[in-house]
């Protein structure tokens, strides 16, 4: 649609509105004003320094006027390297622009993040609200947010400070510091803080910061301006408790896991001496916080038992309770958590239970996240994610990651992509480090799953790489475990293993759980397997499935009898190759594992149409199949109804380049095939092989008598003749010589030459 664009004087009216611009919007700008066509990414370059700003696109087009260069790209992008000088020569125009009055209004407000009228009418010159209006309304770096309330551009914030302190530093102390008084008398209590803190209060912010404090229980919650940390004198804090706790939580704030638990236990060791309960309760659950990060889960849950006994309300009962509950989670101790669970809520206030529902709706994801139960899991973080919205923006970007990685799974990758861009969105920019990590891993997942490859790989690294700077034990593991399953399916099976013996190595170390255990595991059995080491695969992946089955890690146990059902059949053991690729693909039924089969159809599409040979197709061709590469569906048709038989090919490879692998020695009946055994087969009618054939597909007598028009008393007649003639007495051992007959039917045709 195209858009009129009209420069008056300082303004810019955009179809009738009055705006800052977008990056389109300062393109056609650029074109309209100053007749240069900038390419996106120029114009981007220009948003970004300007903001969108017209006043500043204004005073960027004088300064390139006056130098001869308006109507020059290279004139634009000479200004843009100059950064910080052009930033200065905005402030400067500005204020040279500006009248008397508007500049006396801009130099009172400049300590305010927020102008709220009639609240901070006694701070400002009488006329104030009518400047800031006319402002706005130009498009002079003040937006208006709401009735009566203005926001200034960091921009005129910074230049007004400066000019206020180096013309006269008391004053603009002493207007910070009756600005701190007023904004401390109308409740807040954060903004008054900063204002303390920068000009040397530190006895009137104490008090200030300790009730802040005791109302963020959530040892979680950032409530904490990064600048404190510079601001908080190291010979005071060590003195003051609630000050050493407050250095702490910013520490952790930056990631600095190590030193924050440090100072938490000091402030604990001094509030016990000083018998203060709530601020050993708060530097207990601060630290217990920082151990629950650096992966020593029963540390923080010994050091968690201890601050419940310090509770006094039923708040911080309920949240002493949910932290056990996640350190209960990541230890795969379900029911004790989920008991902690139910219990916070049965103590919760009826004024807190709406944001602490939201917040167990999260929990109860991840617990089924976390034993596999996809679908169920994304119906819980539907529901937390509906209540989280009206919580705060913590809870809801932790409540947008939690469904992005169940959709993910369940490869809606379309709808997570839009949840996890927008948790990433809140999570930069309001610097939570704290969250980086999980939601640039979740992203990364989603990207793998969407098939930009590069993307995901670069976001794993990333991951990868936060979370080893702030040492986030479990999420370092997790980024492992996604980097080693993305190079196997890459078919670089040597990378793929140091990833996950590194995953292995951490999960030893630091005492991590069976999840976490388990994945790493059966991760270094799949790509054993891949890489054709099938006797040390064997190994890890049954001590995979032990543990994965001990503890319900229904996602894990499923790729781990994906793996082993292969091997088995490699080794000719066609018995338990069924069992474990039956147990596999009902697994992945009933916990929706699209994305996992998916992404490991690239390595192991002959496992895949194995499934297919034995009638257990379970999701593949509803759900796998379509989601795979032309190239990719035609392998597996190959496979699971060509000539070529499935265990007859090796893993990892491209369609191509596929060789053939040899057979170990023959281990059971279907293997051991002979002349007499084809001369039995041949011995069958039609009608006979054609039920054989049925029953091979795992269909019951009742099925196959529907299919065939016929009794289901002449289906089992049939059957026993069957048995009689094949020398068999059920129906399994009727299945594996049909088997074994079908392969040595395809490799004697894949034998004959060709005439």
């Amino acid at each position: 649609m195209h858009k009129k664009l009209l420069s008056q004087g300082r303004r810019l009216q955009l179809g009738g509105r009055r705006l800052r611009l977008t990056p389109l919007e300062v393109r056609a700008w650029a074109e309209a004003a100053w007749g240069l066509r900038l390419e996106l990414a120029d114009a981007r370059a220009v948003w970004r320094l300007t903001e969108g700003w017209p006043v500043a696109l204004v005073l960027m087009g004088e300064r390139l006027r006056n130098v001869g260069k308006l109507t020059d790209r290279s004139g634009v992008m000479a200004l843009l390297r100059k950064g910080a000088d052009l930033l200065q020569y905005l402030e400067h125009e500005v204020f040279q622009t500006l009248d008397r009055k508007a500049s006396d209004v801009l130099m009172k407000a400049w300590p305010l993040d927020a102008v709220s009228f009639p609240r901070d009418d006694a701070l400002l010159p009488s006329g104030s609200e009518d400047v800031l209006h006319e402002l706005a309304d130009r498009g002079f770096f003040v937006t208006k947010s709401g009735r009566g309330l203005f926001r200034l551009h960091p921009l005129i914030r910074a230049y007004a400070e400066r000019e206020m302190s180096r013309n006269d530093a008391r004053a603009a102390a002493d207007l910070m510091r009756s600005t701190a008084h007023h904004l401390k008398g109308v409740g807040l209590r954060r903004d008054a803080v900063s204002l303390y803190l920068r000009v040397g209060e530190i006895e009137k912010a104490t008090p200030l910061l300790r009730d802040l404090a005791i109302e963020a229980i959530n040892a979680s919650t950032p409530y904490l301006e990064a600048e404190w940390l510079d601001l908080l004198p190291e010979d005071l804090v060590a003195a003051e408790p609630w000050l050493l706790m407050i250095r702490a939580r910013l520490l952790q704030d930056r990631g600095s896991y190590v030193s924050a638990q440090s100072l938490y236990r000091s402030a604990a060791r001094l509030f016990q001496a000083a018998n203060e309960t709530t601020g050993q309760l708060q530097s207990l659950l601060g630290e217990a916080l920082c151990l629950y990060v650096l992966g020593r889960w029963e540390e923080c849950l010994t050091l968690l038992n201890r601050a419940e006994r310090l509770t006094s309300s039923p708040l911080q009962r309920a949240e002493v309770l949910c932290n056990s509950a996640t350190v209960l989670l990541a230890l795969c101790r379900w029911d004790e958590a989920v008991e902690r669970l139910e219990f916070a809520l049965a103590q919760s206030r009826p004024d807190t239970r709406k944001p602490l529902k939201a917040r167990i709706d999260v929990y109860r994801a991840r617990l089924f996240y976390l034993r596999g139960l996809y679908i169920t899991g994304a119906r819980w973080a539907e529901r937390a994610l509906a209540k989280a919205g009206a919580v705060g923006h913590e809870l809801y970007a932790t409540s947008l990651n939690a469904s992005a990685t169940l959709l993910t799974q369940l490869a809606r990758y379309d709808e997570a992509l839009i949840q996890v861009e927008a948790s990433l969105a809140i999570v930069q920019a309001r610097r939570w480090v704290f969250m980086e990590a999980p939601v640039t891993l979740c992203a990364a997942g989603v990207y793998f799953g969407l098939g930009r490859v590069r993307d995901g790989i670069e976001y794993a690294k990333k991951a990868l790489e936060l979370s080893r700077r702030v040492r986030d034990v479990e999420a370092e593991v997790w980024s492992e475990d996604l980097l080693g399953d993305a190079c196997r399916r890459n078919r670089n099976v040597q990378k793929a293993r140091l990833h996950h013996e590194r995953a292995l190595d951490l999960c030893r170390v630091h005492g991590l759980s069976a999840f976490e255990t388990a994945r790493s595991m059966c991760g270094l059995g799949m790509d054993l397997a891949v890489g054709g080491d099938e006797e040390s695969a064997g190994r890890h992946l049954a001590q995979a499935s032990s543990m994965a089955r001990k503890h319900g890690l229904t996602s894990i146990l499923a790729l781990a009898r994906l793996y082993e059902g292969w091997l088995h059949a490699r080794r000719g053991d066609e018995r338990a190759a069924r069992a474990a690729l039956a147990e596999a693909m009902r697994l992945s039924e009933e916990g929706g594992y699209v994305h996992a089969l998916t992404q490991e159809a690239t390595v192991a599409c002959p496992i895949l149409a194995l499934c297919e040979r034995y009638g257990l197709p379970g999701i593949l061709p509803r759900e796998v199949l379509p989601r795979l590469t032309g190239r990719l569906q035609k392998r597996y048709r190959e496979l699971s109804e060509g000539a070529v038989y499935p265990t007859d090919v090796a893993l990892g490879f491209p369609p191509a380049a596929s060789p053939v692998l040899p057979r170990p020695a023959p281990s059971s009946y279907a293997d051991a095939y002979s002349t007499e055994d084809g001369a039995k087969i041949s011995q069958l009618t039609d009608r006979e092989m054609e039920i054989l054939e049925m029953v091979g597909m795992g269909l019951p007598n009742k099925l196959i008598a529907a299919k065939l028009f016929i009794a289901e008393k002449t289906v089992k007649t049939h059957t026993n003749r069957m048995f009689r003639k094949l020398g068999v007495t059920n129906r399994l051992q009727a299945v594996l010589a049909f088997q074994a007959h079908q392969r040595h039917a395809a490799t004697t045709r894949a034998a004959r030459p060709e005439c």
